[in-house]
């Protein structure tokens, strides 16, 4: 507590506990907190579904003055830490902050910033292939507020317990996950 309460007198910070233990949650929601996300959808990976229409640049390979808005930014703060990906198409361009990790023993894709957020709608198939390509991975994961229109095939996990922030004047789906000890620490 002696690390958290300088941060919660601080009203300029936005405050996330994504990983909490549920006694902890509870003293959270006691110090302002609201629920930020209740579930984690989850994707298979299906390979063979994968456009070939879009180009696709992980972290390196990315330009940041070709992002769209702050993205850029985003991009330059987590090189290094976490894995990007930028997913060019007739739409515009899909950004995205992922760490590999495991859901149910499976290796995973855990998207931690999804921008804009109706860019999975139109990049998922391309993005899969990639971090299939790239990581092996099977599953795609992402708090369901990261994104719109999400294409099936999925499923909703609950979180148990929820993921919750405390911040002024703003919503869940302003927040994404990145920034956070979840990218930070490769959760």
């Amino acid at each position: 507590m002696s690390l958290v309460m300088p941060a919660l007198r601080r009203k300029d910070l936005v405050v996330t506990n994504l990983t909490s233990l549920p006694r902890v949650h509870d003293i959270f929601k006691r110090l302002g907190f609201r629920t930020l996300e209740t579930f984690t959808r989850v994707h298979p990976i299906w390979p063979s579904l994968g456009s070939t229409d879009f180009d696709v640049r992980f972290g390196e390979a990315i330009e940041p003055v070709g992002l769209p808005g702050n993205q850029g930014q985003v991009h330059e703060a987590h090189r290094g830490i976490a894995g990007t990906v930028a997913i060019s198409g007739p739409e515009g361009i899909c950004y995205v902050v992922y760490t590999i990790s495991r859901f149910r023993g499976l290796r995973t894709a855990r998207l931690h910033h999804v921008a804009p957020r109706d860019g999975l709608s139109w990049s998922l198939y391309s993005l899969q292939l990639a971090l299939f390509r790239r990581h092996a991975a099977v599953l795609l994961a992402y708090d369901r507020r990261l994104a719109t229109n999400a294409k099936e095939p999925y499923r909703d996990f609950p979180l148990t317990p929820a993921r919750i922030y405390r911040g002024d004047n703003l919503a869940p789906e302003d927040l994404t996950n990145a920034f956070s000890e979840t990218v930070l620490l490769n959760i």
